[in-house]
């Protein structure tokens, strides 16, 4: 009777200990899934940070085009203004250029060549750059045509 007490209780500890060795195992290949996990999340997060890191610096290469185009063209900042300015004050005008007029003074019939636009800070003035017939020039004020 004793053997079979001894013998039960041998199995016990030998299911006890095959328990404790199974939860063991387990135990170490969770942890070494999660780790296994951790690792290749670390791996994504740096491809995107290199990733970002790459749109960043092509950011500041396009912000630095545009601020050196520019530059470029700023010098064309008051030929830009004086074209806007023409072309606001032709749009005013009864007449443009390639219109054929008639002359107030002689009643001549005379082609508008050109728009003359100029002045100074507080003034400017409006011709007209008439054509004649015998292809000689003349200089006339707006008020002079119709």
């Amino acid at each position: 009777m004793e053997e079979k007490i001894r013998s039960k209780k041998d199995w016990k500890t030998i299911v006890l200990f095959l328990m404790l060795g199974i939860s063991l195992i387990a135990t170490a290949v969770f942890i070494v899934h999660k780790d296994i996990q951790k690792d290749e999340k670390i791996e994504t997060l740096q491809k995107e940070l290199q990733i970002n890191a790459g749109e960043k610096s092509s950011c500041f290469f396009l912000r630095d085009s545009l601020k050196r185009e520019n530059a470029r063209l700023y010098v064309y900042k008051t030929l830009t203004k004086a074209m806007i300015h023409r072309d606001e004050a032709v749009s005013q005008l009864k007449y443009g250029i390639g219109d054929v007029v008639i002359l107030k003074v002689d009643s001549s019939r005379v082609v508008i060549n050109d728009v003359v636009i100029g002045g100074g800070k507080f003034e400017y003035y409006i011709k007209y750059s008439v054509m004649h017939k015998d292809r000689r020039l003349e200089t006339v004020s707006p008020e002079l045509v119709y």
